[in-house]
């Protein structure tokens, strides 16, 4: 079980502790993503001590840098995990502030401009997986496409484009930003809506 975002879930969310029960269970964890390491690739896996003495054999005998290590027991420590507390009730303050200017932004679409449509992905994440729809209001990657390359080449804000991926179509992953990042966005769709009427 993949729990990369697993700290921008609810509380109690995680299956690190079912591990007991089901001995084919290995639960993933990693500080890429809440504490923000993603450079250092460090992480933890959850499971039996079988499969711990499995994965122990497979491994190099010095698989964690000394950077690395010095890294992540600093952010484990008591003022790293502050910190990090901090950090994602902020980020979940602003995932959810971004929710509802995008899901307002849907419901103050006028008809047969396109926009945003559902936001299909991300609610447990850094980001938001959002829909973007063409003038009858229908997911739509070409509509997605070019918004994700009109916000990339000509107004400065990146997203990614999803629309290939299964169950995405006409989808962007919108990174949960800083504040400042989150006006610029808001106000860059509301300049492409405007710019369609």
């Amino acid at each position: 079980m993949d729990e990369a975002y697993i700290d921008f879930s609810p509380p109690n969310s995680s299956l690190c502790t079912a591990v007991t029960r089901y001995p084919n269970l290995v639960v993933l964890q990693t500080l890429s993503k809440s504490f923000g390491l993603a450079g250092i690739r460090l992480g933890i896996a959850f499971s039996s001590p079988e499969i711990a003495h499995l994965l122990n054999c497979m491994k190099a005998p010095y698989n964690i840098s000394s950077p690395a290590s010095a890294l992540g027991m600093r952010a484990l420590s008591p003022e790293g995990l502050a910190i990090w507390k901090h950090n994602v009730a902020d980020l979940l303050e602003k995932r959810q502030f971004l929710i509802s200017a995008l899901q307002q932004g849907k419901n103050a679409r006028k008809p047969g401009v396109p926009g945003i449509g559902d936001i299909i992905g991300g609610l447990d994440a850094n980001f938001l997986l959002v829909q973007i729809v063409d003038r009858d209001g229908q997911p739509n990657n070409e509509v997605a496409e070019k918004l994700y390359t009109t916000l990339a080449e000509k107004m400065g804000v990146v997203v990614r484009f999803r629309g290939k991926e299964r169950g995405c179509i006409g989808a962007l992953r919108i990174t949960v930003g800083t504040g400042d990042e989150i006006q610029t966005l808001l106000l860059r769709l509301q300049e492409w809506q405007n710019s369609h009427m």
